[in-house]
């Protein structure tokens, strides 16, 4: 399976929500390597990697350390991680 795939296999709705993501995140950091690891997007750069998943009922955001995401965490205690 490649990305196109992975987005047009999606139910329409989420799939459209998904690609504008996936479309932000090139447009954010447009060096970035796009594969799919474990079966999602995942972004690479210089910096790091993180993936985005789509869920039953919820979106899942994955990163190569809480470090990259402790701003966003502070500011939002109520979120899983």
């Amino acid at each position: 399976m490649d990305i196109t795939n992975y987005f047009a296999e999606m139910p329409e709705g989420r799939s459209a929500k998904a690609l504008s993501v996936h479309k932000l995140v090139l447009d954010l950091f447009p060096k970035s390597k796009v594969s799919l690891k474990y079966k999602m997007p995942t972004y690479e750069s210089e910096n790091g990697w993180f993936a985005i998943d789509n869920q039953k009922n919820y979106w899942s955001v994955y990163t190569c350390s809480l470090e990259k995401i402790s701003k966003y965490l502070t500011a939002n205690p109520d979120v899983k991680h």
